[in-house]
């Protein structure tokens, strides 16, 4: 059940978080806000040209082409994020937007120092939920905002392998697997 889609303004985000009402009924707000980051002087250069041209433009505090560096863009969006998690907290929301923008976002949630973004954080493929559960604060960071980590296998999905890993798998033809799992 989605109560609300809150989704950048940009065409293809747009255009997925209208398919999403469209389908669920849900309220849509456009939020300008979630946009991807200002490229200043770099905008329309291609990915080599920038390198040359602004060797430290994807540096997270990088100012070198009169661009939004990444953590002005986190700034925008985190101060949008909060805004809309106190107006909507009672609410099942659905995110569109884009790649970028949201790993920065996610960067913040998990606490995750700017230099290690690339490292602990992946990249966030095309069409992937993130799902984000909003619980009692942290007592030591005081975020709201939880994301189960990825490489932590939780307690049901666990006690579903045990019986592969004794009844001989990997063979899946093995007869103790075939006959009690």
């Amino acid at each position: 059940k989605i109560d609300l889609i809150i989704s950048s303004p940009y065409l293809r985000a747009k255009q997925t978080a209208e398919a999403i009402a469209k389908v669920t009924g849900a309220e849509l707000i456009l939020e300008d806000e979630f946009r991807e980051r200002e490229y200043g002087d770099a905008e329309g250069m291609l990915l080599e040209d920038v390198k040359i041209n602004f060797p430290n433009f994807y540096e997270y505090d990088d100012k070198s082409a009169n661009h939004e560096n990444y953590k002005e863009m986190e700034e925008r969006m985190w101060n949008s994020f909060s805004k809309h998690y106190a107006t909507h907290k009672d609410k099942n929301v659905v995110i569109v937007g884009h790649g970028g923008a949201f790993r920065s976002l996610l960067r913040k949630i998990k606490n995750v120092e700017p230099s290690e973004i690339r490292t602990k954080i992946k990249a966030l493929p095309n069409a992937q939920p993130i799902p984000l559960e909003i619980l009692d604060p942290c007592p030591k960071c005081k975020s709201h905002f939880f994301v189960q980590d990825e490489d932590t296998l939780d307690t049901w999905f666990s006690s579903g392998l045990w019986t592969f890993s004794t009844l001989g798998w990997p063979d899946m033809n093995a007869p103790d697997l075939k006959n009690f799992h």
